[in-house]
């Protein structure tokens, strides 16, 4: 019996659930496909038909929008479907992803610390980023209070809290900074929250590693605060809470795409694409501009007396750091076949690297356009006017899936 059927086996015996509602399960359950999917456009159609297919019952959206339907449900093991098509960088995770818990050998990974506790859920990597879900429960109370958001391209709203600290994989020597990170997903009741947390991969190849989480800081703002003039982290709790979740890699999600289209001196190498993310890859020209800073200058910049130099930064290895060659800066920018742009979630205008979201979007072709100096009338309601777009981009690629 599967996860959904015990569920509903249990509804049965719980309260009274229309006949309707039961027929259209066991239709469900008869046309569900019975393996994992192999190949990146098979993953696409048959995840979206499945979850059209369990979401879409008796006229009604299953679970979650129904109060009485989702109160039998448990939190844990299925925050994917509750939030999986409400959060930045959506999609069907739920039909591939791994439970933290409640089979042989996996232990709850759950750490309390300052009256907060973070339990991980779910987690699913497709090669490019690591996607964890987590319940986050507050003894103080107040979530309900928690400000809302809107998402580029979506309807209706969510909530978010930022998360302080570094993760690494296991075996990296240096970890990476949780800067402008966040936990996107919904509040349940005024001591629970919800979500997804997006982990990039930029660099790593492997089939399965360990993520190690470690968070010193969690946050939201809440409504009352968004009329103050600055907004200050009032609701961050300080604390320490080391997360180890284990993953394997989708080696079946990701499709890599030779590009290499040069002009004016900047290149678009390759593109890399999930069914839930594109990352594009820009190599831009390097500049070196020689910087006249006499040490009378560097003595005033750095408040020293004259003839006195700084213990960990000299005169020359000042103006070594001040002449190094630069990245020329640039913006890249993707639309599908019909023109929609994919937003992305992060972009550096120095590495080149972006990612963009699919977002459920469908990918038959990619037009890729860098931008020095883009102009802000080039897309009206989420298009892309393509022809304006190749007058002012740099360099342009057009890629057939």
């Amino acid at each position: 019996m599967s996860r959904l059927e015990e569920v509903m086996h249990g509804l049965r015996q719980d309260q009274e659930v229309p006949e309707c509602v039961l027929a259209r399960m066991e239709e469900v359950f008869a046309h569900l496909p019975a393996s994992k999917k192999k190949s990146v456009r098979s993953m696409w159609q048959v995840k979206a038909a499945a979850a059209a297919s369990v979401a879409v019952i008796a006229g009604g959206t299953f679970c979650y929008s129904n109060p009485a339907l989702a109160a039998k449900i448990p939190l844990l093991g299925n925050i994917f479907a509750r939030v999986e098509q409400s959060v930045p960088f959506s999609g069907n995770y739920s039909e591939e992803s791994e439970h933290l818990f409640g089979e042989e050998g996996k232990e709850k990974i759950s750490v309390t610390d300052a009256g907060m506790t973070v339990t991980a859920s779910e987690v699913y990597c497709d090669g490019l980023s690591i996607f964890l879900t987590a319940q986050i429960e507050a003894e103080q109370g107040g979530l309900q209070n928690m400000t809302t958001h809107t998402l580029s391209g979506k309807d209706g709203t969510a909530n978010g809290m930022y998360l302080r600290g570094e993760w690494k994989l296991q075996g990296e020597e240096s970890a990476h900074p949780l800067i402008a990170d966040a936990i996107e997903g919904s509040v349940v009741d005024d001591h629970t929250f919800v979500g997804m947390v997006k982990f990039d991969l930029h660099d790593w190849e492997g089939e399965q590693g360990v993520l190690e989480l470690q968070l010193s800081g969690i946050g939201w703002d809440s409504k009352e605060e968004l009329s103050k003039e600055e907004i200050a982290e009032d609701f961050l709790t300080e604390g320490r809470w080391s997360v180890t979740v284990p993953f394997s890699v989708d080696q079946e999600s990701v499709q890599e795409i030779a590009v290499n289209k040069e002009s004016n001196g900047y290149t678009i190498e390759n593109v890399r694409i999930s069914p839930y993310q594109v990352v594009a890859y820009v190599k831009a020209p390097v500049n070196t501009v020689e910087k006249d800073f006499s040490r009378e200058d560097y003595e005033a910049k750095l408040g020293l007396s004259e003839g006195e130099e700084e213990e960990e930064l000299s005169y020359e290895e000042f103006l070594a750091m001040l002449n190094q060659p630069t990245v020329q800066p640039c913006e890249t920018v993707i639309c599908n076949q019909d023109g929609e742009l994919l937003a992305f979630g992060d972009m550096s205008t120095t590495t080149g690297i972006t990612t963009f979201a699919v977002d459920g979007k469908e990918l038959e072709t990619l037009y890729i356009y860098v931008f020095v100096d883009a102009e802000d009338d080039l897309q009206a309601d989420g298009i892309l006017d393509r022809e304006a777009a190749e007058q002012e981009a740099v360099v342009s690629a057009e890629i057939k899936i």
